[in-house]
């Protein structure tokens, strides 16, 4: 089981993991990508994870990596994304993307 929560300690939700999940983490932020908004994410492990349309609006995303990512059509509004990792990642079509501290070469 896995608990999402925001910055100031709040709990967005909880998911079951399979016990074989490789990456626990990515897959509860795969299942609930729609309501991260304000997610406590910072130095998390979401390589290759699928965040079509996520709602990432406020989150704390600092450190995270997120190389390959598909965050195509993500809100990303007020999202911290200081020293995230986005080598590789597909941005297409998000909102409010701020690469200020962001690592975006291959």
């Amino acid at each position: 089981m896995i608990e999402l929560k925001r910055r100031d300690g709040t709990l967005i939700d909880r998911v079951s993991v399979p016990p074989d999940a490789r990456n626990p983490l990515r897959y509860a932020v795969e299942r609930k990508k729609i309501h991260l908004g304000g997610a406590d994410l910072g130095g998390a492990d979401l390589r290759g994870a699928d965040l079509r349309h996520a709602d990432l609006s406020a989150a704390d995303l600092r450190g995270a990596s997120l190389r390959h990512a598909d965050l195509r059509g993500a809100n990303l509004r007020h999202a911290d994304l200081s020293d995230a990792d986005l080598r590789g990642a597909d941005v297409t079509g998000t909102i409010g993307l701020d690469l200020t501290g962001v690592k975006v070469r291959p």
